[in-house]
């Protein structure tokens, strides 16, 4: 299967241009974009941690953003991981993408304002977004509880949003979750509307 149009041209879009190859493994981007994406055009694991990692280090400078790289919020999410390293309270924003069922979505918790975000634009998937959540904020609520003795009251002081019920954002094909969620981290991430 060829990769669609609007797939290349999504992460075309998306890539900053550099003066330089750039090598991530074993991916030049600026030589060969089809390369960034997998067998069934859908954009895979590394081009959205790249590209993520990109966006929390270009993100405004008062902005601290961490990026959970898929392979970790997959063993967060699976009861695999139980510890992590990085302090997530000294960020403003994390960013934490979740690949399932060959679906691509995005979880943002931003601590700036107490708020979730749960972004997916094929919000018909049947993920287990409720448990996943729940696994992402106990790693949230250890972090301060050891640090601060105390426990995070997420029932009265945080907000679950999802901007994927707005009929918008919904994405017209299967292949572009992947571009959806990027767009969505860098608008979320710039404090823009997407």
């Amino acid at each position: 299967m060829q990769p669609d149009k609007l797939a290349i041209n999504a992460v075309q879009d998306l890539l900053p241009t550099f003066t330089d190859i750039l090598k991530i493994g074993l991916v030049q981007l600026k030589n060969d974009i089809k390369t960034l994406l997998d067998n069934d055009a859908d954009i895979n694991d590394l081009i959205i941690n790249v590209h993520l990692l990109i966006t929390a280090s270009t993100a405004p400078f008062h902005k601290h953003v961490l990026v959970v790289e898929s392979h970790t919020v997959s063993n967060i999410i699976e009861n695999k991981l139980k510890y992590v390293r990085t302090s997530w309270l000294d960020y403003d924003i994390i960013l934490c993408p979740i690949n399932q069922k060959h679906d691509w979505y995005l979880m943002i918790i931003d601590l700036e304002r107490n708020l979730f975000i749960q972004f997916d634009s094929l919000p018909a998937h049947d993920i287990p977004r409720i448990q996943n959540l729940e696994r992402l904020i106990h790693i949230l609520n250890t972090q301060h509880y050891l640090k601060h003795d105390t426990n995070i009251d997420f029932r009265t002081a945080w907000t679950l949003s999802d901007p994927g019920e707005d009929f918008d954002l919904y994405q017209n094909n299967v292949h572009l979750c992947g571009a959806h969620l990027l767009i969505q981290a860098k608008a979320t991430t710039n404090r823009e509307r997407y």
